[in-house]
């Protein structure tokens, strides 16, 4: 009995930390992606910022290409790492 008295404040520290974590939603980092893009049919190598058509579900992607939509880290398209979202080539629909 007096071990588990003497753990208390150990079982309280735990249930504070995992309570901190799993209550609290994520944050972005500064260094995380936030704008996703599509290549640029007219300018090969390019990308294009498709954000809204993605947030508000406006496109589809046809099996036609590797890439459809993309991010890169630091929302730099010129420097930063390509991570691809989904496959095939963006169709914008009205």
């Amino acid at each position: 009995m007096n071990t588990l008295i003497k753990r208390l404040p150990l079982f309280a520290f735990i249930l504070a930390a995992f309570s901190a974590l799993a209550f609290n939603g994520p944050t972005v980092q500064p260094g995380s992606s936030t704008i996703i893009w599509t290549p640029d049919p007219l300018n090969p190598g390019q990308y294009i910022d498709v954000t809204d058509e993605v947030d508000e579900e406006r496109y589809r992607c046809d099996e036609a290409s590797m890439e459809c939509t993309v991010t890169f880290s630091g929302n730099d398209p010129v420097n930063g790492s390509k991570t691809v979202l989904n496959e095939g080539q963006f169709v914008a629909l009205p």
